[in-house]
């Protein structure tokens, strides 16, 4: 999978994100399937890969740090499980959100 940056490079290292659920498209279809806010989600794949890329090139264009997380339908179903949380869309940023302050909080290269 190719790596994104930020357009501008504006966005530091320790600046911190908004999280932003992302998908393949086979976790998508999954996680539409156990979703309790099933007809939320955009009618197929290709549609909601164009709305999510949209608003993510808005938002950062408008200086919002941004970063995709990327979210697979079992670690998400535990989480919910865990949390005693339906799976909408609501459980699904708040995850997103959890997953990237524990990816932030991780130090790169074994660092102490």
């Amino acid at each position: 999978m190719k790596k994104h940056g930020t357009k501008t490079g504006a966005e530091s290292p320790a600046a911190p994100a908004t999280a932003i659920a992302w998908y393949t498209r086979e976790e998508w279809n999954a996680v539409r399937r156990e979703a309790s806010d099933a007809e939320a989600f955009d009618a197929n794949f290709d549609e909601w890969q164009a709305n999510a890329t949209r608003v993510l090139d808005q938002l950062r264009e408008q200086g919002v740090p941004v970063q995709r997380v990327f979210v697979g339908a079992a670690e998400l179903r535990t989480w919910c499980d865990q949390q005693g949380l339906p799976p909408n869309s609501k459980a699904r940023s708040s995850y997103a959100a959890q997953k990237l302050r524990n990816l932030r909080e991780q130090k790169p290269d074994g660092a102490a």
